[in-house]
């Protein structure tokens, strides 16, 4: 799985926010579905809801986002596991 972070997502992002953060967005606008994000997974919500591990790439960028830190425009790349339903 690819999520492609655009910049108007990182625009359109709030910190500390789960639903709003730029990471969400992205998942947002890619499966157009409702996504949950924190520093240690994220949620989609398609055929179900499917939880998957955030990686330490995803949790620094949250990290810096939150913090008020410049973020740039960026694609992480997820293996997913095949149990992933919640």
């Amino acid at each position: 799985m690819r999520i492609i972070v655009t910049e108007k997502d990182i625009n359109e992002g709030k910190r500390y926010t789960t639903e709003s953060c730029p990471i969400a967005n992205s998942l947002r606008r890619q499966f157009k579905s409702n996504a949950i994000v924190s520093k240690y997974s994220f949620c989609i919500e398609s055929n179900g809801w499917q939880s998957i591990d955030t990686t330490r790439e995803m949790a620094e960028f949250i990290n810096d986002f939150d913090k008020g830190k410049k973020v740039k425009p960026t694609v992480f790349i997820i293996k997913e596991k095949k149990d992933n339903n919640l």
